[in-house]
C-alpha cells in the first residue's frame, strides 16, 4: 500500500504546485493499482494526508481530494521546510504578511494560508489575521520562531 500512497502523494503534490486549491480524482491511481478507490481514500484520510474537504461521488465511485500539509510533509518535507524558512527570514520585527513575503498573488491565498497554519502548528508563529480581499495573512513570531531564525 505504501507504493500506492507515495504515487498518490506525488500526483496530489504536483496538482498542489499548480494550485493550492486543486482537487484531483483518486480513481485513476486506485485503478492502476487494482484497489478500490474508497480504500485509497480511507488510507489517505486516516494518515491525514488529504484535506478534509474531499468530494465523494458514490454513484460514480469517485473521490476528489487535495493534499494537506501533512501529506506534503510526508512526501516532500524539504518543500515545506524551504517555504517556512523563507517566511521566517522575511519577517521584519515580530510580524509579517505571508503573502507579501512570498510574493504570492491573491489567487494563491490558499497556499499562503496553508503555510501560515503549518508555521503556527510548528509553534514558530501565531496567525493573527487573514483577509482574502486584502491579500493579508499576518503572523507574529513566537519565541520558538525567533530562536529558529537566530539559529539559522
Amino acid at each position: 500500500m505504501d507504493e500506492v500512497i507515495t504515487h498518490a502523494l506525488k500526483k496530489l503534490f504536483n496538482a498542489y504546485r499548480q494550485s493550492a486549491e486543486a482537487k484531483m480524482p483518486l480513481s485513476p491511481i486506485a485503478h492502476s493499482y487494482k484497489i478500490p478507490v474508497m480504500e485509497l481514500f480511507h488510507q489517505l484520510r486516516e494518515r491525514e494526508f488529504i484535506k478534509p474537504d474531499a468530494t465523494v461521488d458514490l454513484k460514480r465511485q469517485e473521490v476528489f481530494v487535495g493534499i494537506s500539509t501533512m501529506g506534503i510533509r510526508a512526501f516532500k518535507p524539504e518543500y515545506l521546510n524551504d517555504q517556512i524558512s523563507k517566511v521566517l527570514k522575511g519577517i521584519e520585527g515580530n510580524t509579517g504578511n505571508v503573502m507579501a513575503i512570498l510574493n504570492l498573488p491573491p489567487s494563491e491565498f490558499q497556499r499562503g494560508f496553508d503555510l501560515a497554519l503549518e508555521i503556527q502548528n510548528c509553534d514558530y508563529a501565531k496567525l493573527l489575521y487573514a483577509n482574502y480581499n486584502a491579500s493579508l495573512i499576518v503572523i507574529e513570531l513566537s519565541l520558538i520562531g525567533k530562536q529558529k531564525i537566530s539559529n539559522g
